[in-house]
């Protein structure tokens, strides 16, 4: 039993290391996307889509670290109950859990949040070329 404590702990730190790379991720592409959509585009501020992705956060994280407290726990309560599940299977379960969905989630805001970036300043540069003048002359050459 204590066993399975412990590896439910572990479980759960990674977990939680996880989960604030999540967020932090997350964030930085609101950070992005609020610049980009009043900024560049020209639209409102919307409080709503704040408390919207808060609540997204909480519950993704929430779910998240459950799943991998249950991941974990399955092939360690199955071994106490008396069911061995083989040794390649918990790792992979533990593996899953703790690592692939964090980072795949992660990934996937990182990789909006750089292309919200970049679109913020390629349209600095147009503007910038537009002040100075030099818009037409850079494509003529």
């Amino acid at each position: 039993m204590s066993t399975l404590l412990q590896n439910m702990l572990v479980a759960i730190e990674y977990a939680s290391i996880g989960l604030i790379l999540f967020i932090v991720s997350y964030i930085s592409n609101m950070c992005f996307s609020i610049y980009y959509n009043i900024k560049i585009l020209g639209q409102t501020f919307n409080k709503q889509k704040i408390f919207d992705s808060g609540f997204k956060i909480a519950t993704f994280g929430i779910g998240t670290l459950l799943m991998t407290i249950a991941t974990v726990g399955i092939p360690e309560f199955a071994s106490i109950t008396g069911i061995q599940l083989p040794e390649e299977y918990v790792k992979v379960f533990s593996t899953l859990a703790i690592s692939a969905v964090f980072i795949i989630c992660s990934c996937k805001y990182i990789l909006e949040a750089y292309s919200k970036f970049k679109k913020i300043l390629e349209q600095g540069k147009l503007i910038q070329e537009v002040e100075n003048g030099t818009l037409n002359k850079s494509k003529d050459n």
